[in-house]
């Protein structure tokens, strides 16, 4: 019998926010994310952390809060790299950042 690796919910989701617009549109995403209540935060802690997908990150964090999940208020934001202040930020061949 041939095993079958699923991902956990709480990776599915960033994985699945990364693929947005390109491969779900933010109204299925935002479906999808409002049933998520089982989501756990010793889990989601540490993908938020990792996550190189800043967009995934702000979609996440910003869906969960719309629909009012519970995991919202476990976890910790300060440790959550959510990207610069403000959405447009582009590197200029000098190295400078500009918004």
């Amino acid at each position: 019998m041939a095993s079958l690796r699923v991902a956990e919910p709480e990776r599915a989701v960033l994985e699945m926010l990364w693929g947005v617009p390109q491969h779900q549109t933010l109204e299925e995403a935002t479906h999808l994310v409002e049933s998520l209540f089982g989501l756990r935060a010793t889990l989601m802690q540490p993908l938020l952390e990792s996550c190189r997908s800043i967009k995934a990150v702000r979609l996440f964090l910003n869906l969960a809060k719309q629909a009012s999940l519970p995991i919202m208020e476990e976890l910790d934001m300060t440790r959550i790299h959510t990207g610069s202040a403000t959405p447009y930020v582009r590197r200029h061949a000098t190295g400078t950042i500009r918004t």
